[in-house]
């Protein structure tokens, strides 16, 4: 996948975790965080289709993680 639409995904999931905490709370924050973060970890990172993470891409998805937590 090409860094700049990983890179917008990241940014938009990262706004969906912040509005769904800011309206439901932190329980449904954290369900919606520990999903975001399967969800990049399968289609943004490689290998694709795949919940393992290379560990070149590895500091992308820490980074997305933590941003998200």
């Amino acid at each position: 996948m090409a860094a700049p639409v990983a890179l917008v995904v990241g940014q938009l999931s990262l706004v969906a975790i912040l509005t769904v905490g800011w309206i439901c709370g932190l329980p449904p924050a954290l369900v919606a965080w520990g999903l975001a973060t399967l969800a990049f970890a399968y289609y943004f990172t490689l290998p694709l289709d795949s919940l393992a993470v290379d560990r070149v891409e590895l500091p992308r998805f820490i980074t997305f993680a933590l941003l998200g937590c």
